[in-house]
């Protein structure tokens, strides 16, 4: 996939996201995201609930990035594929 698409879906799954939580969240969502990557290949023998618990332990080590560097990351990612 090239960079641009990449860019241009995520973009629109973005503002798609945001028009659902405006039409059905009472809770307002400033412009100022940051975004975290999470790896979906966690230990399969986990139930629900612990899989949930070792997921948000997980991703509260991570540092927030702006989309830009997302981006970045998963095209070079991708491109390794």
């Amino acid at each position: 996939m090239q960079k641009k698409d990449l860019e241009i879906a995520i973009n629109q799954s973005l503002s798609d996201l945001l028009r659902l939580t405006g039409k059905f969240c009472d809770n307002k969502i400033l412009p100022h995201y940051k975004f975290i990557l999470s790896d979906f290949q966690y230990n399969k023998g986990l139930n629900f609930h612990e899989l949930r618990k070792f997921k948000n332990k997980n991703n509260k080590t991570k540092i927030p990035q702006d989309l830009t560097s997302i981006i970045n990351f998963l095209h070079k990612e991708s491109a390794d594929l």
